[in-house]
Formats: C-alpha cells, structure tokens, sequence
C-alpha cells in the first residue's frame, strides 16, 4: 500500500491523515524523495499501518511463520 502512495505527495498526505497520523509528523515524511522501502521504516508508515494492520488484511507474516517453523523443529 505504501508503495502506491509513494509516487504522490498529495495521496500520501491525504492518506497517512486518514490513517491517524498526526499533521506535524506527516510533512517531513511527505517531502521526503526517498523510495518506498527507505520510506517502509520511517514512523509515520509504522503509526499508519502497524503489524495489525496487515493481518487485518490476511496478509502473510514473515515473523509469525518463523515462529511456527521454529516450534516445530
């Protein structure tokens, strides 16, 4: 999701406001010209989407397979 709002400051504004995070913490990330997996660490990703956020969505966890794995070894 983060990747798709990358390519517009104006979509990652709107969308990271949306999402809870506060205005002043939001405009440096804004501006930033960095690319998305630069940007994936940055706070104002982590408050907007949190790991809950992705299993909300069915997404797959990297950190949750590992521990399954690493149970039944």
């Amino acid at each position: 999701m983060a990747r798709q709002w990358i390519k517009n400051c104006h979509t990652r504004y709107k969308n990271l406001v949306a999402r809870g995070v506060y205005e002043q913490d939001v405009r440096p990330f804004v501006v930033s010209r960095k690319g998305p997996w630069a940007m994936s660490n940055m706070k104002p990703i982590k408050v907007a989407m949190p790991n809950r956020f992705f299993d909300e969505h069915g997404l797959f966890s990297l950190s949750k397979q590992h521990r399954f794995v690493g149970k039944t070894s």
